[in-house]
């Protein structure tokens, strides 16, 4: 009986399946997508956005030259973004131009916003100005007139100039007591952008 069985099983055991080993051509794409890598794909784009905007921004400072003010707020905002070592030699030779040709400060005549960003940020990038150009600020009993404390656009940025001061510059320490009281006072009266950058600079100027 017991061999009948192990017939019986022999007999309906599954046949082994050979398989046989196909001849594929090889891959057109070869082993390139072997080595893909997204994030390298990824930084690529990157890269080449960041250079189209880097051309953009160089454009946009070449383009404004001859215009003083718009200069120096693209000057001031690429600075800002904290994108500037992306175009140092761009702002120094617009800083440079600006300080050889711009001799009509008549042209700043009441613009506390153009005077204070003309001295902040060419006395930042090393050169020689006056803070002379705030006396025009001032009023006949030498105090700094009352209607400037209207012009929040303007009173900022003259902040943010009066740290700059050196040893001596009587003005700029006036200009520190004077803004700082009258931005304080502004502060709840304001709203959205302004009120940030406001605060922001009220809790740590841009110079100290």
């Amino acid at each position: 009986m017991t061999s009948h069985v192990c017939a019986l099983a022999t007999q309906s055991s599954k046949p082994e399946v050979v398989r046989r080993t196909a001849n594929f051509h090889p891959s057109i794409w070869g082993d390139r997508f072997l080595n893909y890598n997204k994030d390298e794909v990824h930084h690529s784009l990157e890269a080449e956005e960041a250079k189209k905007l880097k051309e953009t921004v160089k454009a946009e400072l070449l383009s404004a030259a001859g215009n003083y003010l718009q200069q120096l707020e693209t000057i001031d905002l690429i600075e800002r973004l904290g994108v500037a070592y992306h175009f140092e030699q761009e702002i120094e030779e617009a800083l440079e131009y600006i300080y050889d040709r711009f001799n009509d400060k008549n042209d700043m005549e009441g613009n506390l916003y153009f005077a204070s960003l003309y001295f902040r940020l060419l006395r930042q990038h090393g050169h020689k100005i006056s803070c002379d150009v705030f006396k025009k600020f001032k009023d006949e009993e030498g105090n700094f007139k009352e209607n400037l404390t209207d012009d929040v656009r303007g009173m900022l940025p003259f902040y943010e100039a009066s740290h700059l001061g050196i040893h001596g510059e009587e003005i700029l320490d006036e200009a520190i007591t004077f803004a700082t009281t009258h931005l304080k006072s502004k502060a709840t009266c304001l709203s959205g952008l302004m009120e940030a950058q406001l605060a922001h600079s009220l809790k740590q100027p841009l110079h100290i």
